[in-house]
């Protein structure tokens, strides 16, 4: 049904289809099924990693532009000034089992 998601400029990134419930653990992982190559304004990220846990996030180039270590519980990091990317954002969660939920709107 991915196919089937087209948003909108302005819609929030973070709707149902980009929201990892339940990590995987150890291997890059798509965030959600939105379209490719569609440019995205992101605001901030939230993540649930347990203590000494890891977060990465990479854009569709392979460019990593978010590290985290955990030091428990729910963590939101809001940016000062949005970031520009396109979709599809990957994520590398070293220890799974968690909630990721970047916080933006399609452009």
């Amino acid at each position: 049904m991915s196919e089937l998601f087209a948003p909108s400029p302005g819609q929030p990134f973070n709707v149902e289809q980009n929201k990892v419930r339940n990590s995987v653990a150890t291997t890059w992982t798509a965030v959600g099924p939105g379209p490719v190559d569609r440019p995205i304004s992101v605001y901030g990220v939230q993540w649930d990693g347990a203590s000494g846990s890891s977060l990465q996030l990479r854009d569709r180039d392979g460019d990593i532009w978010y590290t985290r270590t955990s030091e428990g519980g729910t963590g939101i990091d809001l940016f000062i000034t949005p970031l520009p990317l396109y979709n599809v954002i990957e994520y590398f969660d070293s220890s799974g089992s968690n909630t990721i939920i970047i916080y933006g709107v399609y452009m």
